[in-house]
């Protein structure tokens, strides 16, 4: 029973393994499956299944970004259990939370194939999980170049996850908008989708979507060269709140940036510092190796290599986490830069055309310029004066365009007393309300009870329109239960006379050949016997050969025909090229009889079977792999 089971879970997650993964890979991916699968059946634990799949998707969860090595088993191994169980809802969520683990363990191909299929398995049967399956994906192709391709998917997916009621998922997805606008560089949608978020964590008092939507504003203003200090207390408050090591480094990190900027080393590296301590804390390998490369990157900027070297070590040892294209390009120039210094400028300069294949599409212009500030460095030491001059050039140019964007110190004096005017100015709107109050009252107490009233009714209205169309969800439900029972119980039938047939097919066969047999023997004791015993043995030979079922095959095709009208009729139509014999061959298969089975009836020797078997494959094109018996039985009426 482990055995089946676990050859059946290797061939349905092998759908997910990239055909170019190197056969290592594979053969690991192997042997996680037949493992775990075969971990399931040997474990005699009181739990039922339904609690073990919810047991494993839970510790999964916890370990889907902060240890995917940890996370992909136990995925593998609730996907298995599903599978046993039948469970399609939690086969999704084991493949959604495998195929976030796999962005760091597998190729593109693989990761994709299974956020796909998560996708497909949630199907319209469960909007929810699909809604969450589809953010997912969103989400990977935000980390590489399908940012506007995620951003189509995110919005109308947003407006599913409120509707299912996942708070979580739906400020998450909100967040997700944010970063996929501020990649296409469309800065004041992201300040508006960051502050949208900000707004509804409030709200829920969710201190870690606090953090979130302030850490994110942060980056916005140091992009646009705004000074983002009134952002700090908040963001580390939500930070401290939430209680993780991680919110906090990244906070540490992000007003280290600032300071950076600014000048104020000695502020600058006691964050840093504070960014690498709580990083370290948290184990999470994708997040340490982030904050590495921001400081490896402050320290390369002050020439500080003694410092800078062994952060990067810390990159470098997690170099698989990195998978985004912004964060390969800054550790590509980054290496580049720690070679040109240690004198290897050949690497350097490979490394440098990664970074900047990776950062193409970075609307960044701050990392850009430190990016083409080293590769200005490379070429220059390769004497590839044209590519040096380039590369200064567009720091040139680029620094141009990101002063261009900064404003200086009265500048954003004047930015914020902008919005302390427009603040002013709807305190005055207002007063001014309240002035005019009392000579509206009674207007106004009118068209509130009329509006109160309208509203009434709109949600009456949508309260019988929503039952109504519960109603028809559920009738709808109840008919596809009805005609999937139906379908199942004229299968089963079908199936039940399929047997008969070659069960009599079969007992005819053995009849006549015992009979045969038989006559066979009489026929040779007849032939040593006197005269007249002679007579008597060949009279009763002739009989029983008479009583021999002549017309087995036509009995056969009339019976089969019966069962299956548009058996001979489909199957010649997919295959013109089948003879008689041969359609007779295929419906005998059909049954799912065994070579020896065949044998019996046809009278062949199993070595012919093989060989007929071997040839209708190849008249019917169908690979090695695929069962013959089952592609046959497609053809009955019920498989139509």
């Amino acid at each position: 029973m482990a055995n089946l089971h676990s050859q059946r879970c290797m061939k349905m997650l092998i759908l997910y393994m990239d055909k170019s993964c190197c056969s290592a890979v594979k053969l690991l991916f192997f042997v996680l499956i037949f493992f775990f699968s075969g971990h399931v059946f040997a474990q005699k634990n009181q739990l039922p299944n339904t609690v073990k799949i919810a047991a494993l998707l839970d510790s999964a969860t916890k370990y889907s970004e902060t240890d995917p090595l940890k996370s992909a088993p136990l995925s593998v191994e609730a996907y298995a259990l599903a599978v046993n169980e039948n469970d399609t809802l939690s086969m999704s969520e084991a493949l959604r939370l495998y195929s976030i683990s796999s962005q760091f363990i597998n190729s593109q191909d693989t990761t994709t194939k299974v956020i796909l299929e998560s996708i497909r398995l949630a199907g319209s049967r469960f909007p929810c999980q699909r809604a969450k399956c589809i953010m997912n994906y969103a989400d990977y192709l935000r980390k590489g170049d399908g940012s506007e391709k995620a951003l189509k998917l995110l919005i109308p997916n947003a407006r599913r996850l409120f509707y299912c009621g996942l708070t979580k998922d739906f400020m998450y997805s909100i967040y997700l908008i944010g970063l996929v606008y501020d990649k296409l560089g469309e800065d004041i949608k992201a300040i508006y989708t960051y502050n949208l978020l900000k707004d509804i964590a409030n709200k829920k008092n969710d201190s870690f979507f606090q953090f979130k939507a302030y850490n994110s504003l942060l980056i916005v203003f140091l992009q646009l060269n705004k000074n983002p200090e009134s952002l700090f207390r908040e963001m580390m408050i939500a930070a401290d709140r939430t209680g993780s090591p991680e919110t906090q480094a990244v906070g540490w990190n992000n007003i280290a940036k600032y300071y950076s900027r600014v000048g104020d080393y000695e502020k600058a590296d006691y964050c840093y510092d504070k960014a690498i301590e709580k990083s370290l804390e948290t184990g999470n390998d994708e997040n340490i190796a982030h904050i590495s490369l921001t400081v490896c990157m402050h320290y390369i900027r002050r020439n500080n290599f003694n410092k800078a070297i062994p952060v990067f070590h810390e990159a470098e040892k997690r170099d698989h986490f990195i998978v985004q294209n912004n964060w390969i390009g800054i550790y590509e120039g980054i290496k580049a830069r720690i070679l040109l210094y240690l004198g290897n400028s050949e690497e350097a300069e490979k490394s440098i055309n990664i970074s900047i294949i990776n950062l193409k599409n970075e609307k960044n212009y701050e990392v850009l310029i430190d990016i083409y500030k080293i590769a200005t460095l490379i070429f220059e030491a390769r004497k590839k004066y044209d590519l040096a001059y380039y590369y200064q050039s567009l720091v040139l140019e680029y620094t141009t365009l990101f002063m261009a964007r900064s404003d200086n110190k009265v500048e954003n004096n004047l930015y914020y007393k902008v919005l302390l005017d427009l603040e002013v100015s709807k305190a005055k709107t207002i007063e001014l309300k309240n002035e005019n109050l009392v000579k509206q009252r009674r207007i106004y107490y009118l068209l509130i009870s009329v509006f109160i009233i309208i509203l009434i009714l709109i949600v009456l209205f949508l309260y019988f329109m929503s039952n109504r169309y519960k109603r028809r969800i559920l009738n709808s439900e109840q008919q596809k239960e009805t005609l999937l029972a139906a379908r199942i119980r004229l299968t089963n039938e079908l199936n039940a006379k399929n047997k008969e047939i070659a069960s009599f097919v079969l007992n005819q066969a053995m009849v006549n050949e015992t009979t045969g047999e038989v006559i066979t023997q009489m026929r040779q004791l007849g032939s040593k016997s006197t005269r007249e015993t002679q007579k008597k043995l060949y009279e009763l030979a002739s009989l029983l050969s008479t009583s021999q079922n002549k017309n087995i095959w036509k009995e056969f095709d009339h019976y089969f025909s019966l069962v299956n009208p548009d058996f001979f009729s489909k199957l010649t139509q997919t295959h013109s090229g089948l003879t008689s014999r041969d359609l007779r061959y295929c419906a005998l298969i059909s049954l799912q009889l065994s070579s020896k089975e065949m044998s019996l009836i046809t009278g062949m020797t199993l070595q012919s079977i093989h060989v007929l078997r071997s040839r209708l494959r190849q008249k019917l094109a169908i690979d090695h792999d695929e069962d013959l018996g089952v592609y046959l039985a497609q053809f009955s009426e019920t498989a139509g």
